[in-house]
């Protein structure tokens, strides 16, 4: 698989918000495969897009939808 393809398969999966063994075994990776393939991606610098949930929607806790962490790599 080349690096586009990885590329383009992570963003399908964060975009999924499928757990990584469902997302993985429906296109032939292993689940392991998707978190590493993420991990070279945060770590060359490319975007990540993160999205916030709705803290209209009844099924989220206010308490944790106004809640972020950011993890920074430790140069």
């Amino acid at each position: 698989m080349t690096p586009a393809q990885r590329r383009g398969l992570v963003s399908r999966w964060l975009a999924s918000g499928e757990p990584a063994s469902a997302f993985a075994a429906r296109h032939g990776v292993h689940f392991t495969s998707l978190y590493r393939w993420r991990r070279e991606l945060d770590r060359d610098g490319t975007f990540v897009e993160v999205v916030a949930a709705d803290p209209r929607d009844p099924g989220e806790s206010a308490a944790f939808a106004w809640s972020v962490e950011v993890a920074l790599p430790s140069v």
